[in-house]
């Protein structure tokens, strides 16, 4: 019995374009966007701010609206490696 799908050698056709985000993480985006982009919704976390009542989860909010900051990490020493390291995410 033959298997299904394309043959053996012949080039990958359709499909989602590398690069592009799938629907349901553009989904989120927009979704994460509106929230922490609400008048009230930023009253309130000021609040929170100032309490030091601002859960991990709002943090991933920020994350999924604008995504992760640019983190740079330094070392010093006597290694033979680069002295600086750039470690850069980019929201999926």
């Amino acid at each position: 019995m033959p298997f299904p799908g394309r043959k053996p050698g012949t080039p990958k056709t359709g499909g989602r374009v590398k690069g592009v985000p799938n629907k349901i993480t553009r989904e989120i985006r927009v979704m994460a966007g509106r929230i922490v982009n609400d008048s009230d919704y930023r009253r309130e976390l000021k609040i929170r701010l100032r309490d030091g009542k601002a859960p991990h989860m709002e943090t991933l909010l920020w994350q999924y609206a604008y995504g992760k900051p640019k983190e740079t990490i330094e070392h010093s020493g006597e290694i033979s490696l680069p002295t600086q390291v750039i470690v850069e995410v980019h929201p999926t």
